[in-house]
């Protein structure tokens, strides 16, 4: 049987912004703005994928499994959302809908019932993206949601990436983790940031991702100074920020999450998890993220 036909892009314009969502794993494609394109294009030789969705966890978990009342469920990095094929429930010319509900499918990896829409929107001040997790069901529903855009760095040619700085116009000082064997430990550092800019270089991230733990600010500012393209990247019910890259590649992700990894050796139930939303029967979380150019 030959393999089924990838889903269409959905298009969305507006204000001089262009942005393009996979329904498969509802998944931010491209994003551009007066032409100039400032979304990662995904590279096989460094990372393939370009926004993906992380849900219901963020990152790894012990054992590539969780525990739920004694039993263990395998859970792929980063959960099986980006992974899941959404359904199109709204595609107008700026805006677009796409939902994930649970199935047997699903309850074999994450024994809970759940609605997640993803409503992407363009306008005068850029993109939004806002996820919203409703628990249908009749317990309280445990989940991580995070989003994992990766941009251009450098956004314009010409312009040194080791120029770029991430500006957190609140915070003089970040509380900073690293991954451990991609877990989290009870270890931190003080980064202190007498301008609020944090200087951008590759081997910033020769460790690994550098854990952001519960900014002041609710948004940050990536740039260079001789740049003329800037973005603002803003968050809603987001405590932490992740910013990752592979050294030696042209992207920064900026990832505001609302969850984390699995502490190192964590083996209790998933319900017990740090950083979990705990959804009340008939409740929503709505978590959100915008991008506008700050030019």
């Amino acid at each position: 049987m030959p393999p089924s036909p990838s889903p269409a892009l959905v298009p969305i314009e507006s204000h001089g912004y262009r942005a393009e969502i996979n329904p498969a794993g509802a998944e931010l494609m491209s994003l551009s703005h007066d032409g100039r394109p400032l979304l990662w294009p995904g590279d096989v030789n460094s990372w393939a994928e370009r926004a993906p969705v992380l849900f219901p966890t963020i990152g790894l978990v012990t054992n590539g499994e969780i525990q739920v009342d004694g039993r263990a469920y395998p859970m792929p990095p980063h959960g099986f959302a980006k992974r899941s094929a959404f359904t199109v429930v709204q595609s107008e010319p700026d805006r677009c809908s796409l939902t994930l509900e649970a199935t047997a499918a699903t309850r074999t990896q994450y024994p809970f019932d759940f609605d997640l829409k993803l409503d992407y929107s363009l306008g005068a001040d850029g993109l939004r993206i806002a996820a919203t997790i409703t628990n249908p069901g009749s317990e309280v529903l445990p989940a991580s949601f995070g989003f994992h855009p990766g941009f251009r760095w450098p956004l314009e040619s010409g312009v040194p990436k080791n120029s770029y700085t991430v500006s957190f116009p609140e915070d003089r000082s970040l509380t900073t983790k690293r991954p451990v064997q991609g877990f989290f430990t009870d270890e931190s550092a003080v980064v202190d940031l007498p301008d609020g800019h944090l200087a951008l270089n590759d081997d910033l991230f020769t460790g690994g991702g550098l854990f952001i733990v519960a900014p002041q600010s609710s948004h940050v500012r990536f740039g260079a100074p001789a740049g003329r393209l800037a973005l603002k990247i803003g968050y809603e019910n987001c405590p932490d920020v992740m910013l990752w890259m592979k050294p030696g590649a042209e992207f920064l992700c900026i990832e505001p999450w609302h969850g984390r990894p699995d502490p190192l050796g964590f083996s209790g139930d998933f319900r017990g998890k740090p950083g979990l939303a705990s959804i009340a029967p008939g409740q929503s979380v709505v978590v959100a993220m915008t991008v506008t150019v700050d030019a």
